[in-house]
């Protein structure tokens, strides 16, 4: 959390804590970042337009905060069973739209689309989410809805050589790519179960399959930031 972008954006995250001012009636704004990365890492950039941001801050009334989640370690819907139990217990009402980046768009679904029974049979065991949680319009960017081929296991060879041109062409990516290169070359040695959160972007898998076969959100509470690039 933080007062404004710049505290949000913050390399050291801020514990946010002040719920009381996001419950009700009130819509707030959540970021959730993408692989390998953080709320600052995914979303920084927005310190360079203040303006923005100002306008950000301004429409929701300052309630503006970002999740940080495990990734790769832990899979889309245990993140979002983490998610909520970050919120306080006493049954409180949250309304959020969404910012998201990556896998988070992910994330983002699944904390709006996956019903607690869906969660519970993904989980393989019972959940019931403890407060109630409202997510109305999600923006996406460069969000793997359908899955990734980067993703299987069969692929990462490839995924390597496309994050290695990644890693060359732009200053300052090495670092988080080199992260993700190392987690691939653990996944190939120890087994690519030891991922999970990588394995749900993984097309046709259980994940994936359960998140595009519910109901539809209204086509009004999706848009999306994309590009067209060619190697």
């Amino acid at each position: 959390g933080g007062a404004d972008a710049t505290a949000l954006l913050d390399g050291t995250p801020a514990p946010f804590s002040d719920w009381g001012s996001l419950s009700g009636d009130g819509k707030s704004l959540l970021f959730i970042h993408g692989t390998t990365s953080t709320t600052s890492g995914a979303f920084g950039g927005l310190n360079s337009f203040h303006a923005v941001a100002s306008s950000l801050y301004s429409s929701y009334g300052g309630r503006v905060i970002g999740f940080n989640h495990h990734t790769l370690t832990k899979s889309v819907v245990q993140n979002v069973v983490d998610f909520y139990a970050a919120l306080p217990p006493g049954g409180g009402s949250y309304n959020f739209d969404i910012i998201c980046h990556s896998r988070g768009g992910l994330v983002a679904r699944a904390i709006k689309e996956l019903s607690p029974g869906s969660v519970s049979t993904i989980l393989g065991k019972p959940w019931t989410p403890p407060e109630i949680v409202k997510i109305d319009k999600i923006v996406f960017v460069g969000t793997p809805n359908i899955g990734t081929e980067l993703a299987d296991p069969k692929d990462i060879p490839h995924a390597l050589d496309q994050l290695a041109n990644v890693a060359s062409l732009f200053p300052g990516a090495g670092l988080e790519v080199g992260g993700v290169i190392a987690c691939a070359a653990y996944a190939v040695e120890a087994g690519f179960k030891a991922l999970p959160g990588l394995l749900d972007m993984c097309p046709d898998k259980n994940f994936l399959t359960v998140l595009n076969q519910g109901a539809p959100a209204p086509a009004t509470d999706y848009y999306a930031v994309q590009s067209a690039f060619s190697a």
